[in-house]
């Protein structure tokens, strides 16, 4: 599981790709998350150790190939359906 923070860069990445038809500068993700290129890169190390993206040069941000769109659902907790629906309070009164 990622933390915000990377799937949020994760999803920058993805949408900047996808309309502009490249990756953004380190400059462009700083000013889209509001963090320092350091906690970036961080995100992207991480990002690649799960296997989302693979970044082979390290200097250039125009390297990175994203292999998945989004993270695997598999991990995430389901969320639970109500046993109860609005009908119930005017039908059971």
């Amino acid at each position: 599981m990622i933390s915000d923070f990377e799937r949020k860069v994760h999803r920058i990445l993805y949408n900047y790709s996808g309309q502009r038809l490249r990756m953004p500068t380190m400059k462009e993700l700083q000013t889209k998350t509001g963090h320092d290129g350091n906690k970036i890169k961080d995100a992207l190390l991480n990002l690649e150790k799960q296997v989302l993206i693979a970044w082979e040069d390290k200097e250039s941000l125009d390297s990175i190939v994203l292999l998945k769109g989004w993270e695997d659902e598999s991990d995430l907790p389901r969320s639970v359906t109500a046993t109860h629906t609005s009908t119930n309070y005017w039908t059971e009164y």
